[in-house]
């Protein structure tokens, strides 16, 4: 991701590795950071007990973490403006820019796997598990 400044302040679309990730290194050059997370907790797939630790952490560090909260909407202008819900119902939050962090998706049109034997599986290379 290429900006042409630091930002002020973001809003990460997404809790997973990559969004912690980003948020991490943003909010420790000075980037107002928060993260919107869909599901009960970041890193959702990850060790419920770590991630606690790093929830604490990352909070301590100055980044704000939604989780249980959905977006809605975005709207740009000279601002990012993220509507969001939670159980509490809706409320904007406003920032320089936003990152969607949601999903991987691998990037493999195009290259002829298939001409050279290789098989995929719903987009990603197929390989064998030895476990």
């Amino acid at each position: 991701m290429t900006l042409p400044e630091q930002p002020k302040s973001m809003i990460i679309i997404g809790g997973g590795a990559i969004g912690v990730e980003f948020a991490y290194f943003y909010n420790s050059f000075g980037t107002k950071v928060t993260i919107v997370e869909m599901l009960p907790s970041i890193l959702p797939i990850e060790d419920k007990e770590i991630t606690k630790i790093l929830d604490t952490s990352l909070k301590k560090s100055g980044i704000d973490i939604l989780t249980s909260t959905k977006v809605e909407g975005v709207k740009v202008s000279d601002m990012v403006t993220v509507t969001v819900s939670d159980k509490d119902g809706k409320k904007d939050i406003v920032a320089d820019i936003a990152l969607m962090a949601v999903g991987v998706q691998a990037n493999v049109e195009n290259l002829g796997l298939e001409a050279l034997g290789i098989k995929l599986d719903r987009g990603f290379i197929a390989v064998n598990e030895f476990w």
